[in-house]
């Protein structure tokens, strides 16, 4: 006979753990779930923000490309007109107020990034109302600045500019010590030369570098025309310790006494037609022309500036011809005007245009080098162009 199995005893309390258990599961399907749906949530987020950004993309690219095509066509304008033979700061282009009243520039307003009457945006507004609803959520910055303001620095690679004019603001503005100073002119003259018909019989400035210091590093002198400022973080005097000069990050720990007032950026370009724009140019750049201008320079500023001392103004009296720095109020001789005006003009033909557009927190900054051939807009060539970060 079999016995049948006594039933085993629950212990106490066993339906309740085990309606926690399942409570607990429970739970944890939820909790998953939730997160699922969260990170699907974020998800679509990302990718609609992704495909607005998309949108958005190509309008601030062309936004961008419009901001240069007004640029040419102001440089273009101002060089067709035939009242100011000159270009200098007070003019529209430069941001400044304009001083002819029928002239067609005065309808354009640099200073201005919305859509206010004038505005770079303004002359984009087609009647479209979509459009000119994105146009209100953006701002559009356009930038000209002429290149003819700072010395050219192939130039001075090249001889044509007496190095010991150079050397009070290499000293004084840029900070580099003297016994710096001959070996980074000296090696900027040895990087552009090939006065050996081959790169490893060049011959060797007292002070620079030819393919013997480079090879160690692992590249060779150009033995060309600078092409961009950044060659400059390769040659001897520069590279390494003084890269700040160049990039403009200053060592936190650098001495006062050490501490650039302007970079070389600031001061020279690789990109112009070699004259000085003496209505243009800031004192320290025309203190680099000869030793003779020194003397002068003051001078030429406040001439230049007018009645309120101030850059950029309808007080501005910019010279019309290099002859005018014979004015008594500057004190330059005849003889010194001549030799100085090889190396001044009063127009400028290259200018480097820089674009930001901004749409929702989206932005892109264009920055173009243009240059003029004659008086017409068509005439006015972009000899490149590159997108920058924007910062944002």
């Amino acid at each position: 006979m079999r016995l049948k199995p006594r039933p085993r005893k629950r212990p106490p309390g066993w339906n309740r753990r085990r309606q926690g258990i399942a409570l607990i599961l429970v739970m944890l399907v939820i909790m998953v779930l939730a997160v699922m749906a969260s990170s699907f949530a974020t998800n679509m987020g990302v990718e609609a923000s992704l495909a607005r950004n998309a949108a958005n993309d190509r309008r601030i690219e062309w936004l961008c490309r419009s901001g240069v095509e007004l640029a040419r066509y102001m440089v273009g304008q101002q060089f067709a007109e035939q009242r100011e033979p000159y270009d200098a700061l007070n003019q529209r282009w430069a941001g400044g107020p304009g001083t002819l009243e029928d002239c067609v520039l005065n309808a354009v307003n640099l200073k201005e990034s919305g859509l206010a009457e004038g505005s770079p945006l303004w002359f984009l507004l087609n009647g479209d109302e979509d459009w000119e609803n994105y146009l209100s959520e953006a701002t559009l910055k356009v930038k000209i600045v002429d290149l003819e303001r700072k010395m050219n620095i192939n130039w001075v690679a090249q001889g044509h500019h007496d190095r010991e004019s150079i050397k009070p603001v290499m000293q004084e503005i840029l900070k580099i010590e003297n016994t710096v100073q001959d070996t980074i002119i000296d090696s900027l003259v040895d990087w552009v030369d090939n006065d050996g018909g081959d790169g490893r019989k060049d011959k060797i400035g007292l002070n620079g570098a030819e393919w013997q210091h480079y090879e160690a590093l692992g590249y060779s002198p150009k033995n060309g025309l600078i092409d961009d400022m950044s060659e400059l973080l390769l040659i001897k005097g520069i590279h390494g310790e003084r890269e700040w000069l160049i990039t403009r990050q200053v060592p936190d720990d650098l001495d006062e006494d050490f501490r650039p007032r302007m970079f070389i950026p600031d001061l020279f370009t690789v990109v112009s037609r070699g004259k000085i724009n003496v209505n243009t140019a800031p004192i320290e750049v025309l203190q680099m022309v000869s030793p003779s201008m020194m003397d002068y320079t003051n001078q030429i500023m406040l001439a230049r500036q007018g009645e309120d001392g101030i850059e950029g103004t309808e007080f501005d009296t910019p010279f019309q011809q290099i002859g005018e720095l014979a004015d008594p109020r500057i004190g330059m001789d005849a003889n010194t005007v001549s030799a100085v005006s090889r190396f001044l003009d009063v127009r400028s033909m290259t200018f480097e245009v820089t674009v930001t557009a901004v749409v929702e927190n989206q932005a892109k900054t264009l920055v173009a080098v243009v240059r003029r051939e004659n008086g017409r807009e068509e005439e006015i060539k972009v000899l490149y162009s590159y997108w920058k970060d924007s910062g944002r």
